[in-house]
């Protein structure tokens, strides 16, 4: 995941096969290797992180964090930590154990405002994470359903939806065809992890 530019304006193979195929090419601008101080304000405030990792044998994990503002906090324009990510029945933090990697989607449902950020993680004594950054970039709104999401009362800890199986469930299956927002993760044996939004 190292940028061959100073700004990180750098596609692997996979994204420019994706292009190709999408009948698409951009150039990479606006990729950089830090974070711009325009963006600590949105990133400060945002309340819903996606990670992207990966575990011991290379499958692609996503893992929603809805918080408070101020669970991200930029330490400087290379580095931002987060407050304890550890979530019962998720694998983030015993997947950035084996492999740092780590992709972020930063988004504002509100304002369909997303931001991705992509680099190293560090996990810190608390279990909050300490992010060094690779690549920085916008993404356009496109395909962003617009909402404003319900805050819960601070000491209500919601239930657990997490869990493991070899198939969906009827259930399941009904819930993901009547979704119309999925956040996934995608991995590169040498480019580290990255998290999306469709």
């Amino acid at each position: 995941m190292q940028p061959t530019s100073p700004d990180g304006s750098v596609w692997h193979e996979g994204e420019l096969a994706v292009q190709r195929r999408a009948g698409v090419q951009t150039s990479g601008r606006g990729i950089r290797s830090s974070i711009p101080e325009g963006l600590i304000g949105f990133l400060t405030e945002s309340r819903l992180v996606i990670f992207a990792s990966v575990d011991s044998e290379r499958r692609a994990w996503a893992s929603l964090r809805v918080s408070e503002p101020g669970f991200l906090c930029v330490i400087d324009p290379l580095t931002l930590e987060t407050e304890p990510a550890d979530l019962d029945g998720d694998l983030l933090l015993t997947n950035l154990k084996q492999n740092p990697d780590v992709g972020m989607l930063i988004i504002d449902l509100a304002t369909r405002r997303r931001i991705r950020i992509n680099g190293e993680a560090e996990i810190l004594s608390d279990n909050g994470l300490r992010i060094h950054a690779r690549q920085v970039y916008g993404n356009c709104p496109q395909y962003i359903q617009l909402r404003v999401s319900e805050r819960a009362p601070l000491n209500d800890k919601p239930p657990s939806l997490i869990s493991r199986a070899t198939q969906l469930s009827p259930s399941q299956h009904e819930w993901i065809a009547q979704a119309d927002t999925l956040f996934i993760a995608s991995a590169h044996p040498e480019h580290g992890v990255d998290a999306s939004h469709r």
